[in-house]
């Protein structure tokens, strides 16, 4: 019997880069676009396809080196097996995503969260979200080499999250947050594929070589975040427009913007944006913009005119 499992993508309003830092940001799922892993009983083994991408692997008869493409996707299925304690069936796994791959959007960890629960379920065992988080930040470590955690936390949990990174002995602190009123959002891509793990590293390195300076920065957008935790809950989205324009001014100071963001931050303001920003690692990928709903569709219009590739539409419904 087949199993189907699907993961939403995730989008950041706020503290993307920060949070590596130790300091806060704020995540929302985007559960209208999705990962999904289906397996099927087979009779030769492990084998992993991803049709999206033309890549089809047999895991049992060619193990995948680390460093060699696939190798995320054999981890996912390999630390399921290993954290649920059952001897592996042969199966297939066929992976499909609509989430733009290296675009901010999570599309790492969605997929990995989808392969995690796929595998445990059609070998009969359910995992917790909590022990699903565990593999699957594993995986993204695999990724992005030094990752924060929001993604997994977001799309694993499918709730928008406050998240901070703690001290490698310390748990992760997230907290599920409340939100005041129902908002709009669209996301916009670029088309430009950007790498999180060398904007990352590219961002440590200018840290380290001017810590006062990179550290402000990172203290302006934690209590810009704090604010924005605020807003959310009394569903200002006006406020939380307003913050999110002072958090992209931020992110253009730590040289982690492009001009192809840039474009897109400003067409969906003068289109009536409440704010836009960009969302993710940066120098490509997406922005996030929240919209009044009588809105939506002249932002939607201006967003393709100057460019984007895609565009998506989202509500963060009002949680009580």
């Amino acid at each position: 019997m087949a199993v189907e499992v699907s993961a939403p993508a995730k989008a950041i309003l706020f503290g993307e880069h920060a949070v590596v830092y130790r300091k806060p940001a704020i995540a929302i799922p985007l559960s209208d676009l999705r990962a999904r892993a289906v397996v099927r009983p087979a009779s030769d083994g492990i084998t992993i396809s991803a049709k999206d991408f033309g890549k089809r692997y047999n895991i049992t008869h060619s193990p995948i080196r680390e460093g060699q493409e696939g190798y995320a996707l054999q981890q996912a299925v390999l630390k399921t097996l290993e954290h649920i304690g059952v001897k592996p069936q042969d199966l297939v796994l066929e992976i499909k995503s609509d989430i733009p791959i290296a675009s901010g959007l999570g599309s790492g960890a969605a997929v990995a969260t989808a392969i995690v629960k796929a595998v445990a379920k059609f070998h009969g065992k359910e995992l917790t979200d909590d022990n699903v988080n565990k593999i699957v930040y594993e995986i993204e470590q695999i990724h992005h080499g030094t990752p924060s955690g929001i993604d997994n936390t977001t799309i694993v949990y499918e709730r928008p999250v406050y998240f901070k990174k703690r001290v490698w002995f310390l748990p992760n602190k997230t907290k599920h947050l409340k939100v005041g009123a129902t908002m709009h959002f669209v996301i916009a891509d670029t088309g430009i594929r950007a790498e999180t793990k060398g904007i990352v590293a590219d961002v440590r390195s200018a840290w380290k070589a001017d810590k006062k300076t990179f550290n402000r920065l990172f203290n302006d957008i934690k209590k810009i975040t704090k604010k924005a935790r605020k807003a959310l809950k009394n569903g200002s989205a006006e406020e939380v427009g307003k913050l999110m324009n002072e958090n992209h001014a931020l992110l253009e100071k730590m040289g982690v913007s492009s001009p192809e963001i840039n474009a897109l931050v400003q067409a969906a303001r003068k289109a009536g944006a409440y704010g836009s920003k960009m969302s993710g690692a940066g120098r490509g990928g997406n922005i996030i913009t929240i919209v009044p709903a009588r809105k939506l569709e002249a932002v939607v219009s201006a967003l393709k005119r100057v460019g984007a590739e895609h565009v998506y539409t989202t509500t963060l419904r009002k949680t009580s």
